[in-house]
């Protein structure tokens, strides 16, 4: 894969209309550069415009909203600093020929004012403290009071309302006027991110966010077993001793996860109860119930966790409760991490509680829960332990792959069975498929419309494979640009539609859909990825976003609650539809 080379001073900005981030120009070990490159989330591509800026270094670049265009200014090449107006619309750059401009200037900040609507430039070495606006066709030198100090290694961004500035003394904001907010004593990087606001990385490696103009140490994440109770004395118990999941209640499954479509949250049960909102983990209950498997119930709206006993325990998002069910139970073993017996099956409204390990070795029944009981279903083709199910709402089928059959003592199996809410079906074998494996993550990605299958291994404790595949009634191996390694991992979708994995040593994993496979609608409210003439909720793509209470194949209560309705609804929050619900 080609990629830009190696660089210092370069300008860079992101392309909202084109979706891609346009890099030009800076210093090269083998000197000053003017070349242009495209980043479109996949691949680096070189454009070779048939009008660009001559080669340059110390320059920025800003996304002008309004007007859909890149915008550049200045640079340097030797002893010659530049005064020219640059415009880049996706194809080529274009020179501007404003009545108006700044002096000369290399190093100059650049960013999109979002209440003013127009691009600011501020800075450019010592001898430029003004503040200047563009509007699409001239500058103007604009009078907001007493302005930043100019340094070469000042930084500035865009966020909701106006324009943050830090420079290594000081922090300034811009909403009509320049206004000191704080301090800032060394240089790095800064960037935006609605959910969270300014963040600042320091040249020393410290994070910080700005909270209500001042800036607020931010800990590192923490993650489901990576926190230990300090009250406990050791931190056993809880699941979670602070290196690692370990034992725990769980026993050696790990943490159980699923996805809340409800309220866009995965749950994660390991001793404790624990929420990712897309951006971080963070701890809800310090307590949970025994949890061998788990599944999200989006007919009751709860997620549900089967103990040792086949009881089951409900959480709500504020409460466990458990469920009285005094008739049989299937009984229930441990499982292996990654594998998962337990899959809502949503066009018929039920859990599939699958095979699993029994006394005697594996078991081929099937367990059907209602919501108020437990009754027997099909028994599967052969017996089954340590394999994966999962649900895929659109074809209407749960389905369970690898595992080990018999007593455990042979190789691990390669068979994929698929229920129709009737009987289970063996798949016929064909090529290519993940072959023998035990331990895999199966997940339904909403995004993909399909069930990913991660990792798994031959052995017990072999759990090492890191290969994808996805399953929409045929096997087909995905190769994303960047793998977990091999190891032991939980998984459930995310409010993205993605899959998201958590290991063993804390750290998240997340599949996108930026592979060099497939396009898919990005259910968006105002774009269409995909390119079939339906934007956002209109886009029968977008049901896991929009109507994730009713799949294609279900039978739903009209009306169903939707992103884009207007109306902040329970399904709804400010990460899956900032149209309709504000951010906190």
């Amino acid at each position: 894969m080609s990629s830009p080379p190696a660089r210092i001073f370069f300008g860079m900005a992101y392309d909202e209309a084109r979706q891609q981030t346009v890099l030009f120009g800076g210093l090269s070990d083998t000197g000053i550069l003017g070349d242009t490159w495209i980043w479109n989330g996949i691949t680096w591509t070189e454009q070779h415009p048939p009008t660009s800026p001559s080669a340059r270094r110390g320059v920025h670049l800003a996304y002008d909203a309004d007007r859909e265009q890149v915008v550049m200014y200045g640079g340097e090449n030797g002893s010659l600093i530049s005064d020219e107006t640059w415009l880049w619309n996706g194809v080529t750059w274009i020179q501007a020929t404003p009545t108006t401009s700044p002096p000369a200037l290399a190093n100059a900040s650049l960013a999109f004012h979002p209440t003013l609507r127009r691009v600011i430039l501020h800075g450019g070495g010592p001898t430029n403290p003004a503040t200047w606006s563009w509007n699409g066709a001239t500058w103007a030198l604009e009078s907001v009071g007493s302005t930043p100090s100019s340094f070469s290694e000042e930084i500035m961004v865009a966020d909701a309302t106006g324009i943050v500035l830090t420079d290594l003394s000081a922090t300034w904001r811009l909403d009509a006027t320049w206004s000191l907010i704080g301090a800032s004593s060394t240089s790095g990087a800064m960037g935006y991110h609605a959910p969270t606001g300014v963040t600042r990385l320091d040249s020393v490696g410290g994070t910080f966010t700005l909270w209500a103009n001042v800036w607020t140490p931010r800990p590192p994440m923490q993650a489901p077993g990576m926190v230990a109770d300090s009250g406990s004395g050791s931190g056993s118990g809880s699941g979670s001793s602070g290196s690692g999941w370990g034992s725990g209640s769980s026993g050696s499954a790990g943490p159980r996860m699923v996805y809340d479509a409800r309220r866009g949250r995965t749950v994660a049960v390991f001793g404790e109860t624990w929420e990712w909102d897309g951006i971080a983990w963070r701890r809800l209950s310090k307590v949970s119930p025994t949890c061998i498997h788990a599944a999200f119930d989006p007919l009751r709206d709860v997620t549900m966790c089967v103990d040792s006993s086949g009881s089951v325990v409900t959480w709500d998002g504020e409460q466990w409760r458990t469920v009285v069910d005094p008739g049989s139970k299937p009984m229930v073993r441990d499982v292996l991490f990654g594998a998962s017996e337990l899959a809502f099956d949503t066009p018929r409204g039920i859990a599939l509680l699958v095979g699993g390990y029994r006394s005697s070795g594996a078991s081929t029944e099937t367990w059907q829960w209602d919501g108020a009981a437990w009754s027997r279903g099909a028994d599967l083709p052969s017996s089954r332990m340590w394999h994966s199910t999962a649900s895929d709402p659109i074809r209407g089928r749960v389905v369970a792959f690898g595992g080990k059959t018999g007593s455990g003592s042979g190789a691990p199996a390669e068979e994929t069975y698929e229920w129709d809410g009737t009987v289970w079906s063996t798949v016929p074998p064909m090529t290519p498929s993940p072959g023998t494996r035990l331990g895999s993550i199966l997940v339904y990605a909403p995004n993909r419309q399909a069930i990913i299958l991660f990792g798994g291994g031959f052995g017990d404790a072999a759990l090492n494979y890191n290969d994808t595949w996805r399953w929409d009634g045929t096997w087909k191996q995905l190769e994303p640009l960047v793998s977990p390694p091999g190891g032991l991992y939980s998984a459930a979708a995310d409010i993205t539609g993605g899959v998201l994995l958590l290991g063993a040593n804390g750290k998240t994993w997340r599949l996108d859909s930026t592979t060099p496979f497939s396009t898919y609608e990005s259910c968006t409210i105002v774009e269409d990825r995909d390119g079939d003439g339906l934007a956002g909720c209109d886009d029968p793509d977008c049901w896991a976003r929009c109507t994730p209470l009713c799949p294609p194949m279900a039978s739903c209560t009209a009306p169903d609650p939707r992103c884009g309705d207007g109306a902040c609804s329970r399904v709804e929050d400010y990460l899956i539809c900032p149209a309709d619900c504000a951010a906190p």
